[in-house]
């Protein structure tokens, strides 16, 4: 069964619109929006399995320049 998490971006400032670009050209990436408050983006990822999710966030989202840190927030009932 597939997983969906949010994860919550903060990033530089002067490196923003370039890292949103960059993750809407990711497969894994779902949806990606620029946000205001304690994120500069949020992020919908959506992964085979938990080891898959966590392997795209420290492998492949943290390490884009410009990621300052991230936060993960697992879904566990997906509306519609």
């Amino acid at each position: 069964m597939a997983i969906n998490a949010y994860v919550g971006i903060k990033v530089s400032a002067k490196e923003a619109e370039k890292i949103l670009e960059n993750l809407r050209s990711q497969e894994f990436v779902t949806q990606a929006d620029a946000v205001t408050g304690s994120f500069d983006i949020i992020a919908l990822i959506r992964a085979p399995d938990f080891h898959t999710l966590g392997e795209i966030i420290i492998k492949k989202i943290s390490q884009i320049d410009g990621v300052l840190d991230t936060e993960t927030f697992p879904v566990i009932e997906f509306g519609r």
